[in-house]
This record gives structure tokens, sequence and C-alpha cells, in this order.
């Protein structure tokens, strides 16, 4: 594995990646316009050797470089989850629910 030398702000994002920020997110946290955080994460992507966004986070993440948190938790006692996302976790349909 080679060195890869990044920015404090190119860790930043990759962060921001890596948490599931959109695209126009980072820009604004970042203070810079979306074309230019695309320009950069291009540049930044390249260096890394990865095509894309979903391939940079698994590098990062594997070269340690952004730590990531587990996203799909069960929701806390007494937090209302609403709509049917949910629900088809707990309850996967069955063949006669049709």
């Amino acid at each position: 594995m080679s060195v890869l030398q990044i920015t404090p702000e190119e860790r930043t994002a990759l962060q921001m990646l890596a948490d599931g920020l959109a695209h126009h997110d980072i820009a604004s946290d970042l203070r810079m316009s979306d074309c230019v955080l695309d320009a950069e994460l291009r540049t930044l992507f390249a260096r890394m050797g990865v095509a894309g966004r979903n391939q940079a986070i698994a590098e990062a993440v594997r070269r340690g470089l952004v730590v990531t948190q587990k996203r799909c938790q069960e929701p806390r006692e007494g937090v209302a989850v609403t709509g049917t996302w949910w629900r088809q976790f707990q309850h996967p349909r069955r063949r006669d629910d049709f």
C-alpha cells in the first residue's frame, strides 16, 4: 500500500462522504461551490486510484482515514417509526401477504 498524503480538508470531505452527506451539503459545509468540490473529489479519487464515491469510502476506511459507524440500528425505545420502510425489515413479506 503506497503512502497517500491528503490535506485536512480532503480528510474532512472523505469523512462527510462516509457519513452519507449529500454532495451539496458537503460543498456547503466546506464553503465551496458544487463544481469546485466535484473537481477536488475527482482529483482525490484519481490519487486514491478509485473510480467513485463508494470505492473512495471503502479505500479510506481500509487505510484508516475515516471512521464509519453502524447506520442501520433498531429504533430506540420511545422513538416512533412511521411509514412502512421499517416494517419490511421487522416482518418480511410472506407469499400470502399479497
